[in-house]
């Protein structure tokens, strides 16, 4: 078993590239993870290796990664060869394994209707992950406080999708969530430019 990273995600703006160009931006913000969408195994060692090099975390969403089967194989692959920090996926199996072997496991589930919420908050129950993104944005402070009933205190929430304002953003965090992931690099915090 690896030893997990650890990651204080409080009040964070997660920027998620899903165009290269933006990469050296996201490494300019505050936030301590990057996520890598849209990415292919072809050029995800050198956008971790950059992401490294700015000392930030990166993390890939798993279903994303062009040319990448998702399967324990491949997790063992992220962690030893891309030296991946931390996964997202809608894969129970996988986000267990990735776990398993020391990766930051973020399990992301989508808030389509009762019946998906309701299957959720069973994977919830039976497991245990780092995170959980709640997806869309805007159903994650509806559910939060049923989502959070069932699982580890420690476990971190993130809402994304839809994230469109700073005021959207403050009132997720104001009602509980930890952080939040866009693909809007506006509305990142920075550090510098």
């Amino acid at each position: 078993m690896g030893k997990v990273i650890s990651m204080k995600l409080d009040k964070t703006i997660i920027p998620s590239v899903r165009e290269l160009r933006y990469l050296s931006l996201a490494c300019k913000t505050t936030s301590p993870l990057v996520l890598l969408t849209n990415t292919n195994i072809g050029n995800l060692k050198g956008q971790v290796d950059y992401v490294h090099k700015h000392h930030k975390k990166a993390c890939v969403q798993l279903e994303m990664i062009d040319g990448l089967a998702n399967n324990p194989t491949a997790i063992r692959l992220l962690k030893q060869v891309f030296k991946v920090d931390a996964i997202s996926t809608t894969n129970i199996m996988s986000a267990n394994a990735a776990k398993k072997i020391g990766i930051y496991s973020i399990f992301r589930f989508f808030l389509i209707d009762s019946v998906s919420l309701s299957r959720n908050l069973t994977i919830l129950k039976n497991n245990q992950f780092d995170a959980i993104e709640l997806l869309p944005s805007y159903c994650s402070i509806v559910f939060y406080p049923q989502i959070h009933d069932v699982v580890n205190p420690q476990t971190t929430f993130i809402a994304g999708g839809f994230i469109r304002s700073q005021k959207q953003i403050n009132k997720m965090f104001d009602h509980g969530i930890d952080a939040v992931s866009t693909s809007d690099i506006k509305l990142c915090e920075f550090t510098d430019r």
